[in-house]
């Protein structure tokens, strides 16, 4: 029997990293982001937004294309990926979480477009409660154990990314 997980409406955790501004363009500092997620989560889908092409100047699934559009973005402001989480339940089995948090690549911009130099951040927000042993009264923590490698894992590796860790919240 697999254990509950409670989805919230709201991130249930998140974690927010300011960042360097990359010699190479966005495109690599997204690609070792997406990298660092490990078996913790399965990209699912992305949306950039940028000040020419707006809200949805590209839509779709996690990959080259993504990673292409974001190399040729000069005016881009944010990328969203939509994260399935890959959970361990307690009895041993793996299962996905759709949309169980997102990854998200925030570029500020002044006024004019111009990107405010080192004020870039990544933030990881989860809309579940898969890592929280006291969720549900404590009826989550064999769940909450079996899972806390995946996103400690994640936590190091994004370490790489040459960033400070700026807020959590959760």
């Amino acid at each position: 029997m697999s254990a509950p997980t409670w989805r919230r409406r709201s991130a249930a955790a998140s974690w927010r990293w300011r960042l360097p501004d990359p010699a190479g363009g966005w495109a690599p500092v997204l690609a070792a982001a997406i990298e660092a997620l490990g078996d913790m989560a399965r990209p699912a889908a992305a949306r950039v937004v940028s000040t020419g092409g707006g809200d949805e100047a590209w839509l779709g699934p996690p990959g080259e294309a993504l990673l292409d559009f974001v190399a040729g973005a000069s005016d881009l402001r944010a990328v969203f990926v939509q994260l399935d989480l890959r959970v361990l339940d307690p009895d041993g089995g793996e299962r996905e979480l759709p949309r169980g948090g997102r990854l998200v690549l925030e570029v500020a911009r002044d006024r004019r477009g111009v990107p405010l130099p080192g004020q870039a951040s990544l933030s990881l927000w989860l809309d579940a409660e898969v890592y929280d042993p006291d969720a549900g009264g404590g009826a989550n923590w064999a769940t909450a154990r079996r899972n806390a490698p995946r996103l400690e894992g994640f936590l190091r590796r994004v370490r790489a990314l040459g960033g400070s860790c700026v807020e959590v919240e959760g």
